[in-house]
């Protein structure tokens, strides 16, 4: 009785030439689920990618805030913030009040713009008072006021100022992992 034939074993005279490398199928196969996958996970990392902008933008922002801050104690002179919100938006600090962050070289202490940081972030603001966002020499205390960061697809962060110059980070909507709701 003759043995069995495995599928590994094709008998003598038959090479295995057919047995290796890739078929045409296989390979568009293959390359058809990658491009199921892409289209699936690219609309996920793009809304990462605004995330970050977001959260460089805000944390950024934080941190000049802090500066502001200290400076204001260290130079014993009151600082203000100004901005110009919007799509192409800035801040800027000067001592000598107002200044226009969107002009070069009109804020004498620091100025940095919106487009350079996050070019798809639109800021708006809120002053309790009509004077904007002064920081004062004595205490470091400030006016209250907070800066909203807000994208395309509905992310928001709020960098918010308390009067005694304290400074958070949150989202107001809450869509923003890592930030408490505000």
């Amino acid at each position: 009785m003759p043995r069995p034939v495995t599928w590994w074993c094709r008998g003598p005279g038959h090479s295995l030439q057919g047995l290796l490398g890739f078929s045409l199928v296989g390979t568009l196969a293959t390359v058809a689920i990658l491009g199921i996958l892409l289209a699936i996970s690219a609309p996920r990392f793009s809304e990462s990618i605004e995330r970050t902008r977001l959260k460089h933008a805000a944390e950024a922002l934080s941190s000049h805030l802090d500066l502001v801050r200290m400076e204001t104690v260290r130079r014993n002179s009151d600082l203000t913030v100004s901005c110009v919100t919007g799509k192409t938006w800035c801040v800027g600090i000067d001592d000598a009040g107002t200044c226009d962050c969107s002009a070069s070289g009109d804020c004498n202490i620091r100025r940095f713009l919106g487009d350079q940081l996050a070019s798809d972030v639109t800021l708006s603001t809120t002053y309790s008072s009509s004077s904007g966002l002064v920081f004062d020499r004595i205490r470091g205390s400030a006016t209250n006021g907070s800066f909203t960061f807000t994208t395309s697809s509905g992310y928001d962060l709020r960098v918010v100022l308390s009067g005694r110059g304290r400074i958070r980070i949150c989202s107001p909507s809450g869509n923003v992992p890592g930030y408490t709701p505000c």
